[in-house]
């Protein structure tokens, strides 16, 4: 809910949205908000990378539509703390001038090697994103089980506490009804 309405409010109109969760794409959709991409989140580290890949595909697909800033918009670790976007592209300290340096031996010509390298760190901070997310999602996860463990602890005790404030009354009653029936 808090990541649904985060991308309402943070998120420009017209935007190349991916979404991945599918509780956010639902909740997005009540908003008339239309993703252009959406997969369930990875149920597992090893699943990371090929849903990088395919997010990284479906970015360089939508690169004429939307050429970009790429950021991220994902929950924080503890509950209350404000949901922000976290730019991933274009890579930090691209806006530095580029130094003089002697170019390294390749085999590709050096437009091919540019944009492969770029695609790797587009699909690694994707990786690390969904990472971080996941992540995010199994300590929600674990926080809403302690949640109700504790609850049904709660329960057990109290259930425990009537049964046994009935088996007193019941012995009192008895007690009662014995102490009545020798004195008739």
């Amino acid at each position: 809910l808090r990541l649904a309405e985060a991308a309402r409010d943070l998120v420009p109109a017209g935007a190349g949205l991916l979404v991945v969760g599918q509780r956010t794409v639902a909740l997005l959709a009540e908003g008339g908000i239309t993703p252009r991409f959406t997969a369930d989140l990875p149920a597992t580290p090893a699943d990371i990378p090929a849903l990088a890949s395919r997010i990284t595909d479906a970015i360089v697909t939508l690169t004429a539509a939307h050429p970009g800033p790429i950021a991220t918009l994902s929950g924080r670790d503890e509950p209350g703390l404000p949901i922000a976007l976290h730019p991933i592209w274009p890579p930090a300290g691209s806006d530095r001038p580029p130094r003089e340096i002697v170019p390294p031996l390749t085999t590709l010509p050096a437009p091919d090697l540019a944009r492969l390298l770029l695609m790797e760190l587009l699909f690694a901070a994707i990786a690390r994103a969904l990472s971080e997310g996941l992540r995010v999602e199994n300590l929600a996860r674990i926080e809403a089980m302690a949640r109700a463990e504790a609850h049904i602890k709660d329960r057990r005790l109290a259930v425990e506490q009537r049964q046994r404030q009935a088996r007193q009354e019941a012995m009192t009653t008895e007690l009662i009804e014995l102490a009545a029936g020798r004195r008739s």
